[in-house]
């Protein structure tokens, strides 16, 4: 499914969402740091700075105003091809094949 991009309009308002949404993300992060609950804390950082990058991404669409062009990779942009599934041997595949993730034994809760 292709999306269409944002008008500006639309650029603007969803940059200021995700702006404010990085903020109360990084405030609930420090909360949570100062209770010693770091690995929440830190998924909570994290989600905050991708608020964050796609606010600046929806405010550089807002203040140029391009919304017909290709958003995200093209077909040729070379960076593609170190994606995993995009070239045929990537360089850095482990030559144990796909991950021992996929071979292990679901995981019974309960059961």
């Amino acid at each position: 499914m292709v999306k269409r991009a944002p008008t500006p309009s639309e650029a603007r308002d969803g940059a200021e969402a995700a702006s404010s949404n990085a903020v109360d993300l990084l405030k609930a992060a420090d909360v949570l740091a100062e209770h010693n609950l770091l690995g929440p804390g830190t998924s909570l950082a994290i989600l905050s700075l991708e608020e964050a990058v796609k606010s600046r991404a929806l405010m550089a669409i807002a203040a140029t105003g391009y919304t017909t062009q290709t958003l995200g990779f093209t077909a040729d942009d070379h960076a593609r091809a170190d994606l995993p599934g995009q070239h045929p041997e990537p360089s850095w595949a482990h030559p144990a094949g796909p991950t021992v993730a996929n071979r292990q034994p679901p995981i019974v809760i309960g059961g």
